[in-house]
């Protein structure tokens, strides 16, 4: 939501600021309002990268728990060491 929110407002600050206050940015007025809408622009790409992240470690986590949940359990424990005692060479 914050992301969202980052990338409206820096997105309508730099059509704003090209066509509606383009004649009234004068000076300090310019350097500041350019300001804020790169600040809100690097705000909306550090939260999609921090979402990114998120993502990330959310994806990593459901595969460890599928893997635990298929294949940790007692029978299969016990059907994977019954083949390696027959395939071991003896």
């Amino acid at each position: 939501m914050a992301g969202t929110i980052a990338i409206l407002g820096g997105g309508l600050m730099a059509v704003l600021g090209v066509t509606r206050f383009a004649s009234h940015l004068q000076g300090r007025s310019f350097v500041v309002y350019w300001s804020w809408c790169f600040l809100l622009a690097v705000a909306a790409i550090l939260l999609a990268m921090v979402d990114l992240w998120l993502l990330r470690r959310a994806y990593r986590q459901s595969r460890r728990d599928l893997f635990a949940r298929e294949f940790m359990t007692k029978e299969f424990s016990e059907r994977f060491r019954t083949k390696q005692q027959e395939n071991r060479p003896r």
